[in-house]
């Protein structure tokens, strides 16, 4: 019955989006970043629905190999509103991360670029309470685990996947951008996702503990790409499933669902890291974008 008031404003503000895009970004990048990112995003979902099944859609009916046509998009809005947020409140533009080279660096990626996807991952935490509070609720999707509440790995998993889709599709969408290093990051990000959603390297023989190895490997190459592992994971996913008694015991204390504690901690320290990103990098910038990423 109300599902219609939530679908029809999220149509209008995915197209709003588009528009905005194509008046801002232009044509050429608007064309990549959509319809590269439709592409990667539904196989990204293709994978997850006939290979993982961590969850599964109940709301949409019109589908291509078990994906909603629709669900892509739903991660374009995501990844397009957090950069240019993030891009925002930076005031990053394509000069100020290249310094005005023709081609960037690998230093100057890593300390000017990686910043701004990584600001668009925290911004992407708070949109994706927002999203998944709703999805649960109305049935768009669930959960293969049951119920209607969010869980804070959701949060974590939205994250994760926003990042290696914004590289790579500033990858697509600028020149000066492009490092070969990228494309070997997000390769080894997906066979990272598809060996832990797959039960572990210990399910895969020894090919699965090589592709763990190759990606922890690969964190080194930027210090702010292995902070963002050490927030997104480490702080977050370690802390919040190894440690189950530490939870319990702060819910039983404040009077409130072992879940509210969990959510309160991973968005604080989304806000912190936030917070850190935006004061290591407003001085790199110029407050006022010219040119959108």
């Amino acid at each position: 019955m109300y599902r219609p008031l939530f679908t029809i404003p999220v149509f209008i503000a995915t197209v709003l989006l588009v528009i905005h895009s194509w008046l801002f970004r232009g044509r050429r990048n608007t064309i990549l970043f959509w319809g590269g990112g439709y592409i990667f995003a539904f196989a990204r979902e293709f994978m997850y629905q006939n290979m993982i099944v961590a969850y599964t859609f109940s709301g949409v009916s019109l589908k291509l190999f078990n994906v909603p046509l629709t669900i892509p998009m739903g991660w374009l809005f995501e990844a397009y509103t957090s950069l240019y947020l993030a891009q925002f409140f930076i005031g990053a533009d394509l000069t100020t991360t290249t310094v005005g080279n023709l081609r960037i660096s690998a230093r100057d990626y890593g300390k000017r670029v990686l910043p701004i996807i990584a600001l668009a991952c925290v911004i992407t935490s708070t949109v994706t309470c927002a999203i998944e509070n709703v999805a649960t609720r109305m049935h768009w999707w669930q959960s293969e685990a049951g119920g209607e509440g969010i869980n804070p790995g959701w949060i974590l998993g939205h994250m994760f996947t926003v990042f290696w889709l914004l590289t790579l599709l500033m990858y697509l969408t600028h020149k000066p951008l492009r490092l070969h290093r990228n494309l070997l990051y997000v390769l080894l990000a997906l066979g990272f996702t598809f060996v832990v959603e797959t039960g572990g390297p210990t399910n895969h023989g020894s090919w699965g503990y090589l592709v763990m190895a190759a990606y922890f490997a690969a964190l080194f190459m930027w210090r702010q790409l292995l902070v963002f592992f050490l927030v997104v994971i480490a702080l977050n996913v370690v802390l919040l499933t190894g440690f189950g008694f530490l939870w319990e015991s702060v819910a039983a204390l404040a009077h409130v669902q072992q879940i509210t504690v969990q959510l309160a901690w991973t968005m604080t320290a989304m806000m912190f890291y936030g917070a850190y990103l935006l004061w290591t990098q407003r001085s790199e910038h110029p407050v006022r974008p010219t040119h959108l990423l």
